[in-house]
């Protein structure tokens, strides 16, 4: 049976972020062209807003 594991977005904001790195780590003239799909998501948006929040003094 395949377990599917729950991510807070966090979690998958921080995956994605790690992945990305890697990937431009990997190879300097790496672009990356189609990432509006991924970073418009209503729950990356949502954590995107709570880490600017949290960063206010």
């Amino acid at each position: 049976m395949n377990v599917r594991v729950l991510m807070t977005p966090e979690e998958k904001a921080r995956e994605l972020q790690r992945k990305l790195y890697l990937a431009a780590k990997a190879n300097s003239n790496r672009r990356f062209h189609a990432l509006y799909d991924k970073v418009y998501r209503d729950d990356f948006i949502r954590e995107a807003w709570r880490r600017v929040k949290a960063n206010k003094c």
